[in-house]
Formats: C-alpha cells, structure tokens, sequence
C-alpha cells in the first residue's frame, strides 16, 4: 500500500525543458533511435497517473463527491433523441445502451476528472452472460467424446462404422467457415452479430506522449504507444485521445483531481504520520538509567554482600 507521502513524491510536477529544439525538446527520447520515438517527445507520466488514480479512489471526500456527480449526470441513463425528440427504444437496444454507453460514459467522466483526458479503443463487444457455458452444452450434445455414463443412466455403446460415416458432418461448413473468414479480411462481408463498441483502457496499459509539429512547431501531436508484450512501445494508430484539459507544455497533468492533489495528499500524509505515531506510542518502552556511584558506600561494600559474613 503506498503511503501519503510517496504518493506527494509520484506525483511531483515537472519543471518545463529550459530550451527547445525543432520539435519541442531540449532532450530526445529513449525511443528515438528506432522508428517508434521521435526527438522532442514529451511523456505523460504514468507513475504521476497512478497516484491520481489512487487518491481518487481511496479519499472519502472525492468520492462522495463522485457519486453526487455521477448521480446528476446518469442517473436517467442514456436516450436517444432526434430531431430533438427522444426516440423510443426497443428493449434489446436499452440494455445494449445500459450495459455497454452506460458504464463506458462512468469511465470517460471518471478520467476526465482524474487525469484530463481519455483514451478510447474500439473493442469487440463481450459475449452475454454464460455464454461460453451455454455453447460448451450445446457442443457436448453433439460430440462424441461424452462420458460413457450419461445422467439418464442409459449406456452409451459405441457407434458402428456405418453409424459413424452417418454421423460425420459435411465439410462444407468448415469450407463455408473459411470463406466468410477470408471475406471479412477483405471487407467484402460484414462480421455477424459482432458489435464493436467503445472501450477506456487501463492505466499503465499505454503511453501517452506528443510532440510539436508543423511549419513553426506550434501545435501538438499526441502519440499512444501500448505497453503489453505483445506490442511494447509499438504506437497504436486505432485508439483515440480526448481532452477535457491538455497537459501543459511539461507534460503535467491538468485536471480536477490534479488541482487538489497537493492538499488531499497532505491530509493522506498526516494520516499516514499519526498512525506511525500511535504505533510508536503503543508500544511498551522500557527505560534504563546508571546508578550514580557513591565512594564510602557501607551498604555496597564487597564484605557485606555475603551471608556469611557474620554481621547480624
């Protein structure tokens, strides 16, 4: 668990570069010798974003005030409307618009108020419910590699040869298969029931950078680079950025939670020091002080230690 005062030192604000080069830098990117990076790149610092992504989710007081927010902005769900007017929705959309736009708008509000921006990533939709269970059913119904005592308590013998050519299915659905594959590659057929929607990727699952391009190197080119490793630092030219609030010209961020980092996290880390305090205090301690040493002590004199000595 990381510590109010580690989280103040995660999230440091950078000082801009003292001068700059063609492309915004004073110095090139690590990635710059291949052809990923480009010199003058400006990161966003995912160690800065994690410590956002912390303090927002573990402070009482921003998350009470997230569930008011939330509650003003989505608690009617999302509607449809043209022409101004809502239009009514069949039932298989409204779940697909509260199970999919729903949560998919709480992650973009939730990012906007974290770091500024967010980053949007067109995905396969997820299959319904159980429905890998329900497919394996239906393929065990099916194959012939079931137990050899079915709960009916029917025995299962097996099939003679004639009963299993009977049995065997034609190749041409997998001939089938192949050709809607190949013309899904090729655009000319559209994909089944396979919907792609919208999708926030993780923090720390990308890289987020940008560079200054064009005839005077005014203006910003944000860059995002997936960090998985499968495509490490491979830039990643299908997902999309949106900004609420830019990160400044250090490559800091600028957002709601950003502005009040420094004094929720200063509450964090008196926390974190008054319990290390109660810790200390708690425990038992045990206090030794020398006796002073007195010359012409009778009663610590050598001859009267003894039982024996023979006083009374």
């Amino acid at each position: 668990m990381s510590s109010g005062i580690d989280l103040r030192k995660r999230a440091q604000r950078k000082d801009p570069p003292a001068k700059r080069g063609k492309h915004g830098g004073a110095d090139p990117s690590p990635l710059s010798a291949i052809d990923a990076g480009t010199p003058g790149e400006i990161p966003i610092s995912n160690d800065t974003m994690l410590a956002l992504s912390h303090l927002y989710n573990t402070s009482p007081s921003i998350q009470a005030a997230r569930t008011i927010l939330m509650g003003q902005l989505l608690s009617s769900g999302c509607v449809v409307r043209r022409a101004g007017k809502e239009v009514k929705l069949q039932d298989t959309f409204a779940r697909h618009l509260r199970d999919v736009w729903v949560p998919f708008a709480r992650n973009v509000i939730d990012h906007f108020l974290m770091y500024g921006f967010v980053v949007v990533s067109l995905e396969e939709e997820n299959p319904p419910p159980f429905a890998n269970f329900l497919k394996g059913k239906e393929l065990a119904a099916t194959s012939e590699m079931g137990p050899e005592q079915p709960h009916n308590g029917l025995k299962r013998e097996a099939p003679d040869a004639s009963a299993a050519r009977a049995a065997k299915r034609p190749i041409a659905t997998d001939a089938r298969m192949d050709r809607v594959a190949t013309a899904q590659k090729l655009g000319t057929e559209k994909q089944g029931s396979v919907n792609l929607v919208p999708h926030v990727p993780d923090c720390g699952q990308y890289q987020l950078s940008f560079c200054y391009v064009g005839e005077t190197s005014y203006r910003r080119q944000y860059r995002i680079f997936a960090t998985n490793s499968d495509s490490v630092y491979r830039q990643d030219f299908s997902s999309e950025v949106f900004f609420r609030s830019p990160p400044d010209v250090a490559g800091n961020v600028c957002s709601p939670i950003a502005t009040v980092f420094q004094s929720a996290s200063f509450i964090s880390a008196l926390e974190e020091l008054a319990l290390q305090a109660e810790v200390v205090r708690a425990r038992q301690l045990l206090v030794t002080q020398p006796m002073p040493k007195v010359a012409g002590n009778q009663n610590l004199d050598p001859s009267n230690l003894f039982f024996d000595s023979g006083k009374p």
